[in-house]
Order: C-alpha cells, then structure tokens, then sequence
C-alpha cells in the first residue's frame, strides 16, 4: 500500500492564514491538523511497507494473516475477515489467493468459497510468529515519546474524529 499523501513540507500556521485570503471561511486549525494527520499516516505507511518488504508481506497481507491468527482454530469465514479488516470480498479474495499460492493460508470447507473457512498453515503461523514481535517493537517506539496520559489523551481524541470523516 504506497502513500498517496505527497505533501512532504507542511505549510506552516501563517502560510494557512494567508491561504485564508483566497479561501474565506477556512478553518486554519482544522486544515493544520489534517494536514499533519494525513503526513503522518501516510509516513507510518510507508514505514510499515519498508518493515514488510522484505518478508514479501504488504498491509493487507499482514492484516489478514494477522486476523485469521486471532481466529477461533476452525478458521474465520473470508467475509468476516473482509468486515474485519474494511475491504471488499472480491479484495479479500484476492489477498487470500495470495497468501494461498505462498502456502500461508488454507481453505477448507465447499467448493464454492461461500461457506469455507480459512486458517493459518504452519508456515503463515511461522510468519505471524516471526513478523509480529519486530512490529510491535515499531510501533512502541513510534509511541514511545509520548506519556500514558498523552497516549490517553491522544486515543480519545483520535477516536472522535472518524464520525466526521465518514461523508
């Protein structure tokens, strides 16, 4: 998944504020926290890319394989994990076709993919087990300047924020 957010030097407040100028009305706040929220998913992004490349893993890939590992050990159906991670089943589909030709999933169940269930092989738990703990070490030390109470203060913010997002 490459960034698409390609603003690399932020403008700064008082650049807004003479955008302001040509567009009355703008909210110079929410346009500078906006901005630096969008610079930092889509450097987190590309982070997590770089730390995925070299197991041959995209986002998706990992955000699969990861769903199925927290799955009951019959599987998951592939249009819970779709729900799950926010995609489309024929996306969905396709991960898993990957995945599938890597020997990192398996399916099981009817012919017709409708009521199959997919799991972790031993290699795609292998994989989860290997990938997982250098991930998580990332992202502690992506979070790691900031206080409990930041990081509290922080999440409830950020979760107020997709009601509005959703238009």
């Amino acid at each position: 998944m490459s960034s698409s957010f390609i603003l690399k030097n932020l403008p700064t407040r008082a650049e807004l504020e003479k955008l302001r100028v040509r567009f009355p009305g703008m909210d110079v706040g929410a346009v500078e926290v906006f901005l630096a929220l969008m610079r930092l998913a889509a450097d987190l992004s590309e982070e997590t890319d770089a730390l995925l490349r070299p197991r041959g893993l995209s986002q998706g890939a990992l955000s699969v394989l990861f769903q199925i590992s927290r799955s009951a050990a019959g599987g998951v159906a592939p249009s819970e994990l779709a729900e799950a991670i926010g995609v489309a089943r024929p996306t969905i589909s396709g991960l898993l076709d990957g995945l599938g030709r890597r020997r990192l999933v398996q399916r099981a169940g009817a012919a017709d993919r409708r009521s199959v269930l997919v799991s972790l092989t031993p290699a795609g738990r292998r994989l989860v087990a290997a990938v997982m703990p250098g991930r998580l070490r990332w992202i502690a030390a992506v979070v790691e300047p900031l206080s409990g109470r930041e990081r509290a203060s922080l999440l409830a913010l950020l979760r107020k924020l997709p009601a509005g997002a959703r238009r």
